[in-house]
């Protein structure tokens, strides 16, 4: 039997780190958005720190590319991070992995858990059903409604199935689902009274990069700076931040976001997904988040839902992209473009 250890592992739970990573960057997109800072991935930095003093903001996308040759034309990309192997990880391995290899030194993590109050020691319905005594003692199976409703995708051969009630959780997974992320504090309360702060200009790595990077992307590729984002009482005290953002006024009345996953599955991704959620809700507008049905896929064929907090806490802290789904990794060619602006 077939069987992708790549997929499962790319679908596990996430730790506390994840779940308060993800859904801070799922904050700050939101954040970057109502502010009107386009063209930026939402980053998170100062991780070794604890939580509350993060920062977050945005990074110009066009400052990560580099130009590589590709079928004979040059073309814009995000250099793949390799091993350094002048790096300190890399030498560190080398100088002790003939000793590595004689000797048991691995180290055993087990299983992720978010606290140690968690009921990890849930015996398998298998084990309780077979040793029970009587059918007294038969474990209650899980139960669900069985309601779901049915999206066709572009790019896929069959249609993608959402759950009304969600993923079918055990203890365990229940009481990860109560588990309350630490923020970063300059996000404020759910985003309210966070201001944009211009940072310093940033460049391509390479001249030659940063030339033919204009060329190819014109709209995207001026010089951008990078955007610090913080409550005003904390930006001088805290955070590295430069002069607030000046002429663009924040984004007025209730804003639509649009959302899709693309690529493969991460354990965080359906707590970016919360994050935004709140961000959302923080406006108190009638702003609305949706959600595209199988990724690009999803786009192309105008799949989506209206999302809500009550259908996205069933996922929160939850491993996989079952709130949504996922087909293509990309938009490829003037057709699916053309798709995408019709």
């Amino acid at each position: 039997q077939f069987h992708s250890f790549g997929y499962e592992g790319r679908c596990a739970a996430p730790t506390p780190f994840d779940a308060s990573y993800c859904y801070a960057l799922g904050s700050t997109a939101a954040m970057l958005m109502y502010k009107r800072q386009c063209g930026l991935m939402a980053a998170v930095t100062d991780l070794l720190r604890a939580p509350e003093d993060w920062v977050c903001g945005g990074v110009p996308i066009t400052m990560l590319m580099n130009m590589e040759l590709r079928h004979g034309k040059d073309k814009p990309v995000i250099k793949k991070a390799l091993v350094e192997l002048d790096g300190k990880p890399f030498e560190t391995f080398a100088e002790l992995r003939e000793k590595w290899a004689l000797n048991d030194v691995y180290r055993c993590v087990g299983p992720t858990q978010f606290a140690r109050d968690l009921d990890s020691f849930n015996i398998p319905y298998t084990t309780r059903l077979e040793f029970a005594e009587s059918e007294s003692a038969f474990p209650a199976l899980p139960a669900s409604s069985g309601k779901f409703e049915t999206y066709l995708v572009h790019g896929r051969g069959k249609p993608i199935l959402l759950f009304e009630d969600g993923p079918t959780k055990n203890t365990v997974m229940q009481q990860r689902t109560a588990h309350e992320m630490e923020l970063p504090a300059c996000l404020g309360t759910v985003g309210q009274g966070v201001s944009a702060y211009v940072g310093e200009p940033v460049q391509n790595s390479s001249a030659r990069d940063e030339t033919l990077s204009k060329a190819t992307l014109p709209l995207t590729s001026e010089t951008r700076e990078l955007i610090t984002l913080s409550v005003p009482e904390l930006a001088n005290a805290v955070f590295r931040a430069g002069k607030p953002v000046e002429g663009v006024a924040a984004a007025p009345g209730p804003c639509k976001i649009g959302v899709a996953f693309c690529g493969r599955q991460s354990p965080g991704g359906h707590n970016i997904l919360c994050g935004l959620m709140k961000a959302v809700e923080a406006r108190a507008d009638g702003s609305q988040l949706l959600g595209f049905v199988g990724g690009t896929g999803g786009i192309m064929h105008r799949s989506f839902i209206q999302l809500t907090s009550q259908y996205l806490d069933k996922f929160l802290n939850m491993g996989g992209y079952q709130a949504l789904g996922r087909t293509v990794d990309r938009l490829r060619g003037d057709a699916a473009l053309n798709a995408v602006e019709a």
